[in-house]
């Protein structure tokens, strides 16, 4: 269900322009239709006629508002879309078709499997062990074949072991932003797991990405990452 909304928000997203091309010019044809009726008023004097253009002028101005109302929904589903998938997928279960590393409960060293870490999902920044304390962008590439969405989940103490979203995305990221805000705030300071799963457009996960990072509180500032 989710793959199927990402998909349609996808498709949204590649036809908004026309969309709103298609939009405009009905539009125009309904306000042209407002402004003959209100010209027909002003010449007419008779009641027969002076109704038939009354009806037509709030025809025009319902189909107007119609046309207002279908170009606020698609900017909100373009635009907002994306994080209101992304709150109806928390928690979620790690994809069973690949092992899971295993959730973190306590202090120490954190071991992840990096095998599914290719040019295609990759998390760049924070890197493997990095600490975190301040408000971070993840940096990567979500860019698998036929791709649907990605997500990035965190798994370790503050979370009781299980994997929660926190960030959806529709497009496609090549060495870029896979979410501007990540804040280390509302998690217990510790050693956790960030993990990068792409959903394709058959429902296929594809074995995650994960890298091991500490969390903190603000302190002092984050290492900068490296080059």
């Amino acid at each position: 269900m989710e793959a199927a909304l990402a998909s349609a928000l996808e498709g949204l997203a590649r036809v908004e322009l026309y969309l709103y091309g298609f939009f405009g010019l009905v539009g125009l044809a309904c306000g042209w239709a407002i402004y003959r009726a209100g010209r027909r008023l002003e010449d007419t004097p008779f009641g027969i006629e002076r109704a038939e253009a009354e009806q037509k002028r709030a025809q025009a101005g319902v189909a107007l508002a119609i046309l207002l109302l279908l170009s606020a929904g698609l900017f909100w589903s373009t635009r907002y879309g994306a994080q209101a998938l992304s709150g109806s997928l928390q928690p979620t279960a790690a994809p069973t078709v690949v092992l899971t590393p295993t959730p973190i409960t306590g202090a120490g060293a954190v071991s992840v499997d990096r095998s599914g870490c290719n040019p295609n999902l990759q998390i760049s920044q924070p890197a493997d062990g990095a600490l975190v304390n301040t408000t971070y962008e993840i940096l990567g590439t979500a860019n698998t074949p036929n791709l649907a969405f990605y997500k990035l989940e965190i798994s370790g103490s503050a979370t009781n072991g299980n994997w929660v979203t926190i960030h959806v995305g529709i497009k496609a990221v090549e060495n870029g932003s896979l979410n501007a805000s990540f804040s280390p705030n509302p998690y217990t300071p510790g050693n956790y797991a960030l993990r990068l799963t792409t959903v394709d457009n058959d429902g296929q996960a594809s074995p995650p990405c994960v890298v091991s990072i500490q969390l903190d509180r603000p302190g002092q500032p984050t290492p900068p990452p490296v080059p």
